[in-house]
Parts: C-alpha cells; sequence; structure tokens
C-alpha cells in the first residue's frame, strides 16, 4: 500500500495558523489533481506542486485532503519566505502568470 512521504498533510484544517491566514490577501489559485485507485486506496497528487499528494480510503475524501495539502504547502512555503527576509530591504509584491 502507498504511503504519504509527510506527515504534516494529515493536520487539520482548524489548525491552520490563522496569523499566516490573517496576514495576506486572499489567493485563488487552479491547479492540476490526479487521482489513482490503488487497491482500496484513492492516491492524489498536484501536478504543478511538487510534495503535494494524499492517500485516502474515498475519492471525497482524496480531493479534500488534496485541497488542505495545497493549502498547508502554499502557507508553509510563505511563512519560510517571510523568515528567511525578516530584516532585510526587498520589494513584494504580486505577479501574474499565464500558462
Amino acid at each position: 500500500m502507498p504511503t504519504l512521504p509527510n506527515p504534516l498533510f494529515w493536520r487539520h484544517k482548524k489548525s491552520l495558523p490563522f496569523r499566516t491566514l490573517a496576514k495576506h490577501p486572499a489567493m485563488s489559485n487552479t491547479f492540476t489533481a490526479i487521482f489513482e485507485k490503488v487497491d482500496d486506496w484513492y492516491i492524489g497528487y498536484v501536478e504543478e506542486l511538487s510534495g503535494a499528494n494524499v492517500q485516502e480510503k474515498t475519492l471525497e475524501e482524496a480531493r479534500e485532503s488534496l485541497q488542505e495539502a495545497i493549502e498547508l504547502i502554499l502557507i508553509s512555503n510563505r511563512e519560510l519566505a517571510e523568515r528567511e527576509l525578516s530584516g532585510r530591504d526587498v520589494i513584494r509584491e504580486q505577479i501574474k502568470v499565464n500558462i
């Protein structure tokens, strides 16, 4: 049976850091989710975001968990970048990419 590489993804949405969510404007994006049934499990991952993968008993649970995994990765990446940039004189701006 396949397993998840990182237990971070098993955190519940209620545990998302409020400080981070409230600090930045809402961000919306669309990703490509891939789901595969392997034995009794649904495996899901995101093509565009390395590390966003889940394993659940139902397709609906896999969809929900994958959405949560994406949120956690984006929040974590943002927090890590903020720590590295703390105290530095940087320009922060949004950039839009159309593919």
